[in-house]
């Protein structure tokens, strides 16, 4: 384990990784780390509840990565520096040695520690494409290198969002019992309505999609089956090493990772009460939930439907998932062969369903390239189990959400998210709330 994880911080972790060593004289059981960028006061709600869940485990380390780029607005370069200077005033101050970074302060409460990375201030911003991944990466290589000097004793690193609100039984060993052998695990998580008539709706059908997504890609048999939201999961020291950490992205940072982390070692969803999040509206990043609740706010207000995928997308993702297992029995085949035989076994199991869906099932398929990677994939390996390790890799959650995205093009057209979840042929998972009051 170690020579992968030297291996990384000494080629690819963020500098300031390796300036904060054993000379500071602290140990924890566990650490988390929160990225804020242009916050306000939900910052200090979700270090609280951090503070909180630290009171039942020996002892916590919180960092908080304040970050943000040049181009920004001054409005948020102006909360950044509030959000940096309510932090140092939570707990008591504690010095640093020289060789500490002059960006990192340090503040010492009864249950945890709480170390503040300034990557706000000029000088010191992240530049403008690289944002939430960037900041992610910096406090996941920090807390990678105290586990590395024995300074942190859980080998699970944490992250979360400053919209975040974490349970009272976020470090419970539990979690970590649970997702042995596991590269990561992503916590339960509810999203909380806030706004307006139409804010509120917005972010219930947006949550309520995450879950039709995933218990879509469940019910067809993807690998890769669990929800990407960063504020939610927990990577394995040794998987975050193997994949190199978050990519610096200034969107999607989670869905990227975690796809990776999928191809290391399975990723298990644990039975933790939910982190509760924000129902915000967005247009700090690019894409996710909060564009995406801000998209469906403006919809309603103009009385648009929420589209989402046709539940026949998913019995279109289940029969290529099923051809892709069977063709573990052509491993050693011709490639004419192969080919003849996944053609057939597609149109086998699209029998039960209309020429149109076969049709554009086939064509999205031949598009992606799936049909030339298991002959490629038939006739480098030796064995069906090998055959099936490496074409879930080639099927990973991008080229499913690719597939799937083809699949609309070829005329599986998005219906109402009413409509979706009314006529899907899976089970949607509800939220821990809502399950324990049935």
């Amino acid at each position: 384990m170690s020579r992968i994880i030297d291996q990384y911080l000494t080629h690819y972790a963020e500098s300031l990784a390796n300036m904060c060593g054993p000379e500071l004289n602290a140990a924890y059981s566990a650490a988390v780390v929160v990225v804020a960028f242009d916050e306000g006061d939900e910052l200090l709600t979700a270090v609280e509840s951090l503070i909180a869940a630290a009171h039942h485990c020996p002892r916590a380390l919180v960092i908080v990565v304040v970050n943000g780029f040049d181009e920004a607005s001054d409005a948020a370069h102006t909360r950044n520096e509030a959000s940096l200077a309510a932090l140092t005033l939570l707990g008591q101050p504690v010095e640093l040695p020289a060789v500490a970074s002059s960006q990192l302060v340090v503040r010492r409460m009864e249950a945890a520690d709480l170390w503040i990375l300034d990557y706000a201030t000029i000088g010191r911003r992240i530049p403008a494409g690289e944002g939430v991944g960037r900041a992610r990466k910096i406090g996941c290589d920090l807390a990678l290198q105290l586990w590395r000097q024995k300074q942190i004793e859980s080998p699970w690193i944490r992250t979360t969002d400053a919209d975040a609100v974490v349970p009272l039984a976020y470090f419970d060993k539990r979690w970590e019992q649970e997702a042995e052998g596991c590269s990561a695990w992503v916590y339960p998580f509810l999203h909380v309505p806030c706004g307006d008539t139409e804010e509120r709706g917005a972010i219930a059908k947006y949550d309520g999609y995450l879950r039709y997504y995933v218990a879509g890609l469940k019910w067809a048999g993807s690998v890769y089956d669990f929800c990407t939201i960063g504020s939610t999961i927990s990577v394995h020291v040794q998987a975050y090493a193997a994949v190199r950490g978050f990519p610096r992205r200034n969107a999607a940072e989670d869905f990227y990772i975690l796809d990776k982390l999928r191809k290391v070692g399975p990723i298990k969803t644990v039975s933790s009460p939910a982190i509760v999040l924000s129902g915000r509206p967005s247009h700090r990043v690019p894409f996710g939930t909060g564009r995406a609740v801000s998209k469906i706010a403006r919809d309603l207000k103009n009385s648009n439907e929420y589209l989402v995928e046709n539940p026949l997308a998913f019995v279109a993702l289940r029969a290529v998932l099923c051809n892709l297992t069977a063709m573990g029995a052509a491993v050693g085949k011709s490639p004419e062969l192969i080919a003849h035989l996944w053609d057939k076994e597609l149109a086998h199991n699209l029998s039960c369903n209309d020429d149109k869906l076969l049709c554009s099932t086939t064509a999205a398929i031949e598009t992606l390239g799936a049909k030339r990677a298991v002959v490629d994939a038939a006739r480098r390996v030796k064995t069906p189990d090998a055959f099936g390790r490496r074409i879930t890799e080639w099927f990973d959650a991008f080229r499913t959400l690719k597939f799937l995205h083809l699949l609309r093009e070829y005329g599986i057209d998005d219906v109402s998210y009413e409509a979706a979840v009314a006529s899907c042929p899976f089970v949607i998972q509800l939220p821990p709330e809502e399950r324990n009051s049935q």
